[in-house]
């Protein structure tokens, strides 16, 4: 899909949403757009995990799978708002267990506290339908998509008036990062201990990817060089999904609250080499 034709389907997707009682501006409306994206996303990434390796298992089981609840033979319009709200969310929030994996850990911590606000089973309809024609088996098409995400992560601070809780100006992320230069080489580590909706670590990321040289390079920036942590669950499902579409298939953020852990009790595998934040004051 070119990129003309994903803004089309975006526009229609937010125009759509604008017709549902339930939204009434841009802070809700990114927010519903964003779990519907995260899901067809992460149904891409397992379907391709699945043609790569025989052994590969889904993590959700099949009545949660985008393909399988979004199919109107399955699920019809009068029961659509029902089973997201009432069967779809809270067991995704109930992933997480002794014995879970990290990323039914994630897709758990994402799902608590967070709420489908679409009223109309038929709107919703339509936006599932619009959001299933996108692809992320392209990594033209994910750059594409991550790109368009974050303009509207942009609009959407704009219209919350809240100082960058969402968002923090692309120019500053990119020149605090020049500054404190992350070294792939070194192996060093990068943290922001309230990462919002991802700038920094995806910023640290096109820092970085620069200096991958060797496929095991590149494994390590995307695996065990970036981390993030976030307290409330709005910025922390966008965060997720910003990095998701840069195509870190398992983002190393943690949905908790930096400032609640003493310092004395911070151990040597919670140490990392650069810190890099614009915490939201007020």
């Amino acid at each position: 899909m070119d990129a003309q034709s994903l803004r089309s389907t975006i526009k229609t997707c937010r125009d759509l949403m604008r017709k549902d009682e339930g939204l009434s501006s841009d802070v809700e409306r990114l927010p519903q757009f964003s779990w519907m994206l995260f899901l067809k996303c992460f149904h891409d990434h397992e379907v391709r995990r699945e043609k790569k390796s025989k052994k590969y298992k889904r993590i959700l089981p099949n009545n949660l799978r985008w393909e399988n609840w979004t199919n109107p033979k399955n699920i019809p319009d009068s029961k659509l708002i029902t089973f997201v709200n009432g069967t779809l969310f809270p067991s995704l929030a109930d992933l997480d267990g002794n014995d879970a994996s990290t990323q039914k850990q994630h897709i758990s911590s994402m799902f608590k506290g967070f709420k489908n606000s679409v009223q109309s089973p038929s709107i919703l309809r339509q936006i599932i339908e619009k959001i299933d024609t996108l692809s992320f088996a392209s990594s033209d098409d994910i750059h594409t998509m991550a790109k368009m995400y974050e303009d509207m992560l942009i609009e959407m601070k704009d219209a919350s008036g809240q100082n960058g809780e969402f968002y923090t100006a692309r120019p500053l992320i990119r020149f605090i990062v020049n500054v404190t230069k992350p070294s792939l080489k070194k192996k060093e580590t990068v943290l922001d201990p309230a990462s919002g909706t991802g700038g920094f670590l995806s910023e640290s990321l096109d820092y970085m990817n620069k200096q991958a040289k060797t496929s095991a390079e590149k494994k390590q920036l995307y695996e065990k060089t970036l981390f993030g942590f976030e307290k409330k669950p709005l910025p922390y499902l966008l965060g997720m999904m910003n990095l998701m579409l840069h195509e870190i298939d398992d983002p190393n953020i943690t949905k908790r609250n930096t400032l609640a852990t003493p310092f004395s009790d911070i151990t040597e595998k919670e140490k990392f080499d650069v810190i890099i934040t614009n915490p939201p004051f007020g």
